[in-house]
């Protein structure tokens, strides 16, 4: 039982330190949830945002994506700056965000078989669903 307690904790941890760097990324065009993205940088009101190029794909490079953030209501425009197809990464730009924003830190260390990692990433029920309005956590082993 304390293991099922640790680990909502840890999942708790998480969502407190990180839910203001996770976006939740939607086409302009129908406002549709395409994924997620996460901040890497800010400063007040602007912020990069990293995402999988298969999630703006519909946008393209120059184009405009809906960037939510945690609680928000109201889309911000996010502007693709980059994507690679081959490494499926893709690079956006929001400025005029009000909205809390953290930029995610990342780890160094080589990571190794066995670890327990969370994800933390905004979901949709289905085609006909909303997204949540708050990113949940996921937790799991590196295989």
């Amino acid at each position: 039982m304390s293991d099922v307690v640790d680990e909502a904790r840890w999942r708790e941890q998480v969502f407190r330190e990180h839910e203001f760097s996770v976006v939740r990324l939607h086409s302009v065009a129908g406002n549709d949830f395409r994924g997620n993205g996460f901040i890497v940088y800010h400063s007040k009101t602007r912020c990069l945002i990293v995402s999988c190029q298969h999630v703006v794909k519909i946008a393209e490079d120059g184009g405009t994506m809906y960037a939510y953030f945690s609680n928000s209501v109201a889309p911000y425009n996010a502007r693709v700056l980059y994507t690679d197809e081959h490494r499926d990464l893709a690079l956006l730009w929001a400025e005029e965000v009000v909205e809390p924003m953290t930029s995610l830190r990342f780890f160094d260390s080589p990571y190794a078989s066995g670890w327990s990692v969370v994800a933390l990433s905004f979901i949709s029920l289905g085609a006909s669903s909303n997204p949540i309005l708050e990113p949940g956590t996921f937790s799991g082993d590196i295989t």
